[in-house]
């Protein structure tokens, strides 16, 4: 997935109870078991209350967990609303689901 020095990056946003969390430590998962380095930060806690929620995940040999505006190769959107809150990390030539 990633070239050597590479860092993949794909910024999850959703809203509580959508299963970003699990979602996020299910990839993080199988991406650490086929050998691949992985490094997340979340922000949570307002999960609870149905409040905005994202991910950082980064595949590769990231320097910090968190995605630098305008590097997310990809976002992985559980909300149209939440894909436009958290649109300035995404690349120009980013993909979004």
């Amino acid at each position: 997935m990633t070239e050597a020095g590479k860092t993949f990056n794909i910024m999850f946003a959703g809203v509580g109870g959508q299963g970003l969390m699990l979602l996020s430590a299910i990839l993080g998962k199988a991406a650490v078991d086929t050998g691949l380095k992985v490094m997340t930060g979340e922000q949570h806690g307002l999960s609870q209350r149905q409040g905005s929620i994202y991910v950082h995940f980064r595949i590769g040999n990231p320097i910090s967990p968190l995605i630098p505006y305008g590097r997310a190769d990809m976002m992985i959107a559980m909300e149209a609303s939440e894909a436009l809150r958290y649109i300035e990390y995404l690349k120009k030539d980013g993909v979004v689901i």
